[in-house]
Parts: C-alpha cells; structure tokens; sequence
C-alpha cells in the first residue's frame, strides 16, 4: 500500500528512526544543567565526591557534658587554658585556634569535621580506669535530651539548607571525657546560622550555667576545611567506604533521633512544659527505655538485615 499523503511519509520516516535508536539502545536523555538559583546542595558528582553549586564543608558542635569520672581532667584544662589565654585576642575562644591534627588529638579541641574523633575510635567507650575506686557513668542521658529538645527542632526548621548531618558521642577517661557532638554538611553562611542558633538556645545557656553542660565547642566558620563528603570518615577506611558512609551514619542518626523522640512522647511522664531539673529525670528514664531497645532489638533490626546486604560474609567485631 503506497504513502501518498507527505504526512503519512513523514510520521512513517520518524516511527523507522524511533525504531531504529531503540534497537541500538541508542536512547539519549537530555541533559539537565544545574540550576544556579536552587540553593539546595546536589549529590556528588565526581570521582573526588565533591559537590556542584556552592561551596560546602563539614562543620561540629561538640556539647562537652560535665562527667564527674574526669572532673579533676576538666580543671587542668581550664587552667592550662587560663595560662595561655593572655596570648590570644580576647575574642576568642583558645579552644578553638588552628592547630595541626597532631596537636588537636593531644589537647583534645573540637574542630571542623571530624579527623580528630577519628583517631579516637579505640578510645570512645568509656572505660573503668585502673585504680581502685568506684567507676561513674557518663550522662548518656543529657545528650538524648539536647538531640530532642535543641537539636532535633533545628534539624526540622533547616533541613532543607543542611545536607547531610549527624550526631557523634564518645566518653574517654582524658580530658576531652563526655562529649555529645552535632556534625553537619552545609554552606559557611548556613553554618553560621546553625551555630549561632544553638549558642543562643536557652535550654544550652541554661545549662552550660548550671554545670550540666562542662563547656561548648564550636569551628571557626571563616573557611572551609573539609570539603569533601569523604573528608570526616576514618583515613584507614578505603575510598568506597568513606565517599558512602555519611550516608549510612546520617540514617542511623535519623533513626535514633525518631525513636528517641517516639518513646519520649509515648511516655507517660511527657509534658510540654519542664524545667532543667524535670527534663534531665525524664530523659534519664527515656535513656534506659532506649538502652533496653537497643539491647533486645539490635541483633536482628540492626546487625542482622546489614549483614544480609552483605551476604551474611564473616565479619571481624570490636567496639
């Protein structure tokens, strides 16, 4: 049967080509360029898993809560700060100097990303010391109640500005002892804003004037650091780990945070309305609910399905 009509030509020429390109799995999408007005940040891109858009970085909040284990630790570093502070310009914050990851790891300050805290992993459990007299706990507690009352709001009001986040705890028998740390990817004006919110946060004041909270530690926000997504993992990690384990660790975060926040609201002793002292008792009870979660639950909810992902392979342990 002949094609007289030129459209009929036509429509038949384009179904042969659109035949054609499928055959030869030839189909071409187009490209979407970056849209410079979106200030939402984009997944990685390259091989060095840096980002497009505007230039980001890690940044840490560390809340260093006061564990009476090292109290006589805290003194000598108060002190040892208060000899060197007349050096410095009295607007800052010695803690807080640029020094070399060496010296970061030897003096325990809290700086942007978390090179240092990496270097910690062997020594982040808390420990009974050697001599001979009673072990205290750390108040695990004080840094589940700042992760729901200080910093869960916040993650809701500037989720879409903060790319990636997580939170980080160690308690070591040293001078950096109890630390409960908020580790965030964003911009440097983001950063600022974050950090500037959580200083003013009336529950942190409050606590850090009543002794709860030992002090707060903050990065300097004037240049970026750590760029890369890849940059706050452990350096012993290969590359396929640290490019991707944000992601795994920003999960596990929410996670937590969600059901920290479930059994808090689900308790009967929830009310909207608590001063420090009552806030501090119910979250040491929403503590123990969590401990006893993680305990009957995390062999199969958690251990189990990951090593199913990795095909039940045998896996070296230690914590």
């Amino acid at each position: 049967m002949g094609l007289s009509n030129p459209m009929k030509v036509l429509m038949a020429l384009s179904l042969l080509m659109l035949v054609g390109c499928a055959s030869r799995g030839d189909v071409v999408q187009p490209v979407q360029q970056p849209d410079a007005s979106i200030d939402a940040p984009q997944m990685p891109v390259s091989a060095d898993d840096k980002l497009v858009l505007k230039p980001e970085g890690w940044w840490q909040v560390g809340f260093r809560i006061y564990w009476e284990q090292v109290a006589d630790k805290y003194a000598e570093e108060e002190k040892a700060e208060e000899e060197v502070v007349e050096e410095l310009p009295l607007c800052r914050d010695p803690a807080l100097e640029d020094v070399s990851e060496e010296a970061l790891a030897d003096a325990g300050d809290v700086k942007a990303g978390e090179a240092v805290i990496a270097k910690e992993d062997e020594t982040t459990k808390a420990e009974p010391p050697v001599e001979d007299k009673e072990f205290i706990q750390p108040s695990w507690h004080v840094g589940s109640l700042i992760a729901d009352q200080v910093l869960a709001p916040l993650i809701k009001q500037h989720g879409n500005d903060i790319f990636m986040w997580r939170f980080h705890r160690r308690a070591g028998n040293d001078a950096k002892g109890h630390q409960f740390s908020f580790i965030f990817y964003t911009d440097q004006q983001q950063a600022d804003k974050v950090i500037a919110q959580i200083q003013a946060h009336p529950l942190v004041v409050q606590m850090l004037e009543e002794g709860v909270l030992h002090k707060m530690a903050y990065p300097e926000t004037d240049k970026i650091d750590k760029p890369l997504l890849s940059d706050t993992a452990d350096k012993k990690w290969p590359d396929e780990i640290k490019k991707s384990w944000p992601l795994f660790i920003m999960g596990a975060s929410q996670m937590w945070l969600m059901q920290l926040e479930t059994i808090a609201q689900a308790h009967e002793d929830y009310q909207e309305d608590m001063s420090l002292e009552e806030m501090l008792a119910f979250y040491e009870d929403v503590q123990l609910t969590m401990d006893e979660m993680w305990r009957e639950q995390a062999r199969h909810a958690y251990f189990h399905h990951m090593s199913g992902l990795y095909a039940y392979e045998k896996v070296l342990v230690g914590f």
